[in-house]
């Protein structure tokens, strides 16, 4: 019993001292030209960098930047290459945590470079299951907002929410858009009064990126995800370097549209991105005769301003405005020709929308590694409706505030991470329907707190607990865990449980109830709704050819 109870010492300490030495090594590669007597230095993307000797590999991002784990306590030797140019070899001392590559042209090559884009895969890398359409793939659909972005996943099913108002809306798991958690770069964009047309109020354009994750989500979020979550990663300074992108386009419906996307570097430290969208349909069509518009006669305006202040890396903020207005005629033909004495005769329906919004992003690292970070991100957003269903009438404004303060950081090694944080939420409603009034209030403060472990490409953990007060609905719990296991290289098994809640708004979430002759009658106090998520899902990687 004594060997083993030192044998088992004596593992623990080896396993503390080899977890300990990994850690995590960040750089660039930059390749350099010599065109005409003159030298040009520019990153390069996707170039293959590993160690030598070893299986570790990775390829840089679009920025020529890379991460890659040192997992050793001895100096080794890291190698980077690119089509076109010649290798290089740096030597990086341990305890080092960045690195950067010159690659030199090699103009004694004729080369032919290939390259291809990926256009939606579902991430090998991420604990949480997640299916991502890149630009590449949003550039194949014939697609205009984020409502029409589904078609190449199965994940997400689209329909119409009525048969007048040309709405889109979404479901998964078999259950409305409504109990997925939709945002805008990790800030909540389409809930309350934006939950039936938001989704169409985000141009396909202005898309970088959208990932899809199906069941429970990360609780630094929030904890509003009960069957997945949506996060748009619009177009900004870092990841759209276009200086013009103008975008028309037109179908057979009289449906028109406009995109204008301009990307500025102002200085080393600044640059800015404006993001434009028009849409007009002027047109009221009738092919089938049945005397209702085909699709809505209506007009949008969206406009955002974004900047970003980066300084050598170490500090990172962003902020932006914007603007929408949307407005939207549908219903009988007829009702548009008679005279206002007559058009209670016929049927229709006019919506006037307005959205404010206004967010600020900032990160700052605390350490030289990049390991140590605290970012704040914060939103306001001021929604307007003003709308007719038939003879009923519905109109209100929705103010909302947003705030998220993360602070990350390790446990020893990079093997162990943690994310913590509070959060706070605010929700004003003004609402009328008819001669009602529908008012509601809610402040909601929260903290969290997640634990992620990392064995080096075998298994991950993540362990968060969120706890929020709601005004309303009292307190809300939040436990959630995901697990995955690289079985193989090409075989990936993953897991997940987790708990969400939603406070409902039942005329903002469901407007398209108004537009039929049914009565509403409301019973009761409306209760927030609470759901358990578990599943579990595999992932295997076949090569065809």
């Amino acid at each position: 019993m004594k060997i083993k109870g030192i044998a088992l010492i004596i593992l623990i300490i080896v396993s503390s001292k080899i977890s300990a030495q990994v850690h995590l090594l960040k750089g660039t590669v930059n390749g350099i030209t010599n065109n005409e007597s003159k030298i040009h230095s520019d990153f390069l993307p996707y170039a293959n960098v590993y160690w030598e000797g070893r299986n570790n590999a990775t390829t840089t991002d679009q920025n020529g930047k890379f991460s890659i784990e040192f997992p050793t306590n001895k100096a080794m030797k890291l190698i980077a290459t690119y089509v076109g140019y010649k290798s290089d070899t740096i030597l990086i001392k341990p305890g080092q945590a960045n690195a950067e590559f010159f690659l030199v042209s090699n103009t004694t090559l004729n080369t032919v470079e290939i390259k291809g884009k990926v256009d939606d895969y579902i991430s090998h890398l991420k604990p949480i299951k997640t299916e991502v359409i890149t630009e590449a793939g949003l550039q194949k659909l014939a697609c205009c907002n984020l409502s029409e972005s589904f078609e190449r996943t199965a994940t997400v099913d689209v329909g119409y929410s009525d048969a007048v108002s040309g709405a889109r809306r979404i479901q998964m798991m078999g259950l409305s858009g409504i109990y997925s958690q939709i945002l805008m770069e990790n800030i909540p964009a389409v809930r309350g009064l934006s939950s039936s047309y938001g989704l169409t109020y985000i141009p396909g354009s202005w898309m970088h990126s959208i990932e899809i994750s199906k069941g429970t989500s990360s609780v630094i979020n929030g904890y509003e995800a009960v069957t997945g979550q949506i996060n748009v990663d619009n177009k900004r300074p870092e990841t759209n370097k276009e200086p013009l992108f103008l975008n028309l386009y037109g179908n057979s419906d009289g449906r028109m549209e406009a995109n204008l996307n301009s990307t500025i570097k102002v200085n080393d430290h600044w640059s800015t991105t404006i993001l434009g969208h028009g849409a007009v349909n002027p047109f009221m069509t009738d092919r089938n005769k049945d005397s209702f518009l085909d699709t809505p006669e209506s007009w949008t305006g969206n406009f955002m301003s974004r900047w970003l202040y980066d300084k050598n890396g170490k500090s990172h903020i962003q902020f932006g405005i914007g603007y929408l207005q949307d407005n939207k005629k549908g219903g009988q033909k007829e009702y548009y020709n008679a005279e206002d004495s007559l058009k209670s005769d016929f049927y229709a329906i006019g919506i006037d929308y307005k959205h404010y919004t206004a967010f600020l992003k900032t990160g700052f690292f605390l350490d030289n590694g990049g390991f140590k970070s605290i970012g704040v991100v914060s939103s306001f957003n001021r929604t307007e409706m003003n709308s007719f269903y038939g003879h009923n009438v519905y109109n209100g404004y929705q103010n909302s505030a947003y705030l998220n303060i993360i602070y990350q950081s390790l446990f020893s090694n990079t093997n162990h991470k943690f994310s913590t944080g509070a959060g706070f939420m605010y929700d004003d409603y003004r609402q009328h329907l008819n001669d009602s009034a529908i008012n509601n209030t809610e402040y909601i403060p929260g903290i969290f707190f997640q634990y992620s472990y990392t064995y080096p490409e075998k298994f991950n953990l993540i362990l968060g607990v969120r706890g929020d007060y709601n005004s309303k609905y009292g307190f809300f719990f939040t436990p959630r865990i995901h697990m995955k296991y690289d079985i193989t290289d090409k075989l990936t098994l993953r897991a997940s449980a987790g708990r969400g809640y939603r406070s409902p708004e039942i005329i903002a979430e469901n407007s398209s109830l108004l537009a039929s002759s049914r009565r509403l009658i409301f019973e009761g106090k409306i209760k927030a709704e609470e759901a358990w998520n578990f599943g579990g899902n595999t992932i295997s990687h076949y090569n065809l050819v």
